[in-house]
């Protein structure tokens, strides 16, 4: 994962030191920085919010695991210049009111997601995730055995989403992670650490959103298809084991969405084949 550590990007009230930028985008910036920096910046950091645009999502709990924490996820979505500037906020606001929803929404139904602390106007502040992306994690073809037994955890965990009425939107390798079994407070992708093989994290549920329609969920298991297909060796036996997964998850749709996954796929070939 390439990093930079910089400030000046951040939001001009937000400068706080040793912050890296993980990833960026056209809708947002993803920092990482040190707990030690926010709680410098700010005394009122687990304080209730004061207004409805600071909404508060962690419990008490999430609040001792917060500050035991020593860095933690800033996500800016960016605004648009070509928007009114109320319409843009509104929209801003509204969709990061969506994701910490829906992340609540996971957490609730026993799906490892990262926990919300606080969310902003235009910026979510989130649990970092000590691990490493499904993605960087599948190159090393030796542990293919536990790939393959990780990935039914996965469909698992995707029907268990699905089951209520969760659609993930942007379901990738990069956006599945598993946790460093050691709080080794590595904060960039280790291959050779050991991780937690039996519980993947579902991160980036910015174009996530409910749904109960079974075409929805057919197409969210099409996205992760073609995302595997497109980037790792032995794709096919990696994905047919996340199918295992969702179909062994006890949920009576689960043929239904099977069903209609296949058909979107077959529409997706048609597509490739007349160009």
């Amino acid at each position: 994962m390439t990093t930079t550590t910089t400030t000046a990007s951040l939001p001009a009230q937000k400068h706080w030191p040793n912050t890296t930028l993980l990833a960026q985008g056209a809708e947002a910036r993803v920092y990482l920085v040190p707990i030690n920096a926010l709680i410098s910046f700010s005394t009122d950091v687990f304080s209730p919010p004061s207004t409805n645009q600071h909404e508060k999502v962690s419990t008490p709990e999430n609040k001792c695991l917060f500050s035991s924490s020593s860095h933690f996820i800033y996500k800016h979505r960016l605004s648009k210049s070509y928007r009114h500037p109320s319409l843009d906020r509104s929209i801003l606001s509204s969709r990061l009111s969506a994701e910490a929803r829906n992340i609540l929404r996971a957490l609730q139904c026993g799906i490892q997601a990262p926990f919300v602390f606080r969310v902003e106007s235009d910026s979510l502040w989130m649990e970092y995730i000590n691990g490493i992306a499904l993605r960087n994690l599948f190159e090393n073809v030796h542990e293919r055995v536990r790939h393959v037994a990780l990935c039914r955890s996965v469909g698992w965990d995707i029907a268990t989403m699905h089951k209520s009425d969760l659609i993930h939107g942007d379901l990738t390798t990069s956006n599945l992670m598993v946790r460093y079994k050691h709080d080794n407070d590595n904060t960039s992708d280790d291959k050779g650490a050991e991780v937690d093989w039996e519980r993947p994290v579902f991160i980036d549920f910015g174009l996530s959103y409910v749904s109960a329609h079974t075409e929805d969920k057919a197409v969210d298991l099409y996205v992760l298809e073609r995302a595997i297909l497109s980037t790792h060796k032995d794709a096919s036996e990696l994905f047919k084991a996340i199918l295992e997964g969702y179909q062994s998850a006890g949920w009576e749709e689960a043929k239904a969405v099977i069903k209609t996954f296949e058909a979107v796929r077959l529409r997706g070939r048609k597509r490739e084949m007349v160009g």
